[in-house]
């Protein structure tokens, strides 16, 4: 192999090397944009629950009342499940820098706040 064949070689390998670190780049982007929707979803949750709390709160036992304590039952289980799927988005993500390499989490926990469970 002559010097300008083994330049070719080089270069491609480079490009090629280039290449494979974008995508791993972009999928680790994508991991955390996951995380990031997963908790959007769980946030939207937590604020209907609290508003039918909030509604709860100034009711009286009557029928209202009733529809009110049955929506906050089911929000507080689309909540836990959303909650759920949110923490194996994080565990995917955490997985995800582990296969490249990164081994401290600090912040991404940090930033991926995930709220406790809620009970009904």
């Amino acid at each position: 192999m002559d010097g300008i064949q083994l330049k070719r070689t080089i270069r491609g390998q480079e490009s090629l090397e280039a290449q494979i670190l974008q995508e791993m780049a972009e999928a680790l982007g994508n991991s955390g944009e996951r995380v990031e929707r997963a908790l959007a979803r769980l946030q939207e949750s937590l604020s209907r629950i609290r508003q039918l709390r909030e509604s709860s709160a100034g009711e009286s036992q009557a029928v209202g009342d009733i529809h009110i304590r049955a929506s906050l039952e089911q929000e507080v289980k689309l909540y836990n499940r959303l909650r759920h799927e949110a923490l194996e988005q994080y565990r995917w993500l955490i997985i995800h820098r582990e296969a490249l390499g990164i081994r401290n989490h600090t912040l991404v926990a940090e930033q991926y706040r995930l709220p406790p469970p809620i009970k009904a």
